[in-house]
């Protein structure tokens, strides 16, 4: 999936790809949304009439049909458009936060944000320890570097780690588990719902 957003002054642009379907749109914000909006109930009827032709091209006379509900829209794509309000996405630039995590482990929290948006705007599974240093700094948060403590508190994480560790030196690159992907989300949801 490719994603990017720009905002300028009253124009705002959204470029968006999801395997086989592309949008794109540009204008006032309320322009763009609605379009966008058009755009996943249009993916939507897309997969659910896919899937409706697949099921129908298989059937075979023993085996009674199913009634299967309408597709809903891909996750990835309510996934972006709820990091594009807490994260800057720009262009050959780090990724930044926008809106800061409340609490007590606010910088893994934050960590594990820029990591899921990296994944979703990006397309990266592994992010170098440097560019997670730098979004970070640029978020607001003072840190020298983020192996230690920042990182190794979310790789030894217990019951079960939220991100993986890899490479060595400069070369370390950091990684999404299940369970971190799932804290990450719940972080986005706590940022929005604090900024309502």
């Amino acid at each position: 999936m490719a994603f990017a957003m720009e905002a300028q002054m009253d124009t705002n642009k959204l470029r968006m790809k999801i395997g086989i379907h592309e949008f794109e749109a540009e204008g006032d914000a309320d322009i763009v949304n609605q379009k966008f909006e058009e755009f996943k109930r249009l993916v939507a009827d897309y997969d659910a009439t896919k899937q409706n032709h697949t099921q129908l091209g298989s059937r075979t006379t023993d085996i009674p049909s199913l009634n299967l509900p309408p597709a809903a829209p891909p996750v990835g794509i309510e996934t972006a458009v709820r990091l594009t309000k807490v994260v800057k996405n720009e262009a050959k630039k780090p990724l930044v936060l926008s809106a800061l995590p409340q609490g007590q482990n606010r910088e893994g929290d934050a960590a594990l944000v820029l990591l899921l948006a990296y994944r979703v705007f990006r397309q990266l599974e592994l992010v170098g320890g440097s560019a997670l240093l730098v979004g970070m700094q640029a978020s607001g948060y003072p840190l020298a570097r983020v192996d230690r403590p920042l990182m190794q508190r979310l790789v030894e994480a217990t019951p079960s780690p939220l991100v993986l560790r890899s490479g060595k030196k400069r070369g370390v690159t950091y990684r999404l588990t299940t369970p971190g992907e799932t804290r990450a989300r719940e972080v986005v949801e706590e940022i929005l719902a604090h900024l309502s």
